[in-house]
């Protein structure tokens, strides 16, 4: 399972490893791929040490790894990445949010200076490919198989979004007062979506990991759309595009019990195609063909 690269590559992982945190899930996908994974959190060692010392700390550490993997680390500065570069590691840009007027420019030098960059959001993979056209890659997020999966547990609400109320969907919330959870990580965020009938998503450009969090929980989904959805409405999920169409079809999946849980199964089904182990396999390739090409 080493997708072409050497016997068990050393991976240098930024990111943020408290309870919860997608970071530890990504980084144990990597670390199941049969590569030797030191994890970094480079947030936490800035609050300690500075940004400076932080930036060398990595720069070290770099020295004996194969690979580099910076997830947003908007805080690194690119200067860290060309460092890394020179030890010889191949540096992994992973970006997963929608994107942000002032991240433009710290985004895009990561983008010049990564060997590899990989997006999430379809929205921003295609504003990254106007300003480099080589290995810049769009790449699915993922779900944990060990934590995202049907729990038995009774139904307590009807409608319900775990996450944040920002942006767009105050709207929503303003004009159907749906259920909000918050603070439900790791194994808990598989709960509270079996103890809702209707899961909702809302989506910026693309969609998060909480898309394939519900469906691997086996929740029924009903979500904003997005370009280059690699589910299908009305087989794995349903969708909304305004805030008529959300409460007919709050109102039509409450009534029909029996089609939505059929939905609900196919839609865990087919996300098993995108668990987080696909997610690192498709990095590790893609870093295995570059080194082809570069003889490495």
């Amino acid at each position: 399972m080493n997708y072409g690269l050497k016997n068990m590559p050393r991976v240098l992982y930024l990111g943020v490893f408290k309870h919860g945190s997608a970071g530890i899930y990504r980084s144990d996908a990597i670390e199941r791929s049969d590569c030797k994974v030191e994890r970094y959190p480079y947030r936490e060692r800035q609050e300690e040490v500075g940004a400076a010392e932080r930036d060398k700390e990595i720069v070290k550490l770099s020295v004996d790894k194969d690979i580099v993997i910076f997830p947003k680390c908007y805080e690194v500065d690119s200067s860290v990445v060309s460092r890394c570069k020179e030890n010889g590691a191949t540096t992994v840009f992973f970006h997963m949010d929608p994107l942000k007027s002032s991240l433009k420019g710290e985004i895009a030098k990561k983008l010049g200076v990564c060997d590899l960059s990989f997006f999430s959001i379809n929205e921003v993979f295609d504003w990254a490919t106007t300003i480099r056209r080589d290995n810049v890659f769009l790449i699915n997020e993922g779900f944990d198989p060990l934590i995202d999966f049907p729990v038995d547990v009774p139904f307590v609400r009807d409608v319900g979004f775990i996450g944040n109320i920002r942006w767009h969907r105050e709207k929503y919330h303003q004009a159907i007062n749906f259920d909000v959870i918050q603070n439900a990580y790791g194994h808990d965020h598989a709960i509270e979506v079996c103890k809702t009938k209707i899961n909702l998503n809302f989506t910026h450009g693309g969609t998060s990991d909480r898309t394939y969090k519900i469906l691997a929980a086996g929740g029924f989904l009903l979500t904003e759309p997005w370009n280059r959805m690699p589910f299908k409405k009305m087989k794995h999920l349903d969708v909304f595009t305004s805030v008529e169409e959300l409460r007919s079809k709050i109102e039509y999946w409450i009534e029909h019990e029996d089609e939505r849980m059929k939905i609900a199964a196919k839609g865990m089904e087919e996300v098993q195609k995108f668990s987080w182990d696909t997610w690192a396999a498709k990095i590790l390739t893609k870093v295995a063909e570059l080194w082809h090409e570069r003889g490495k």
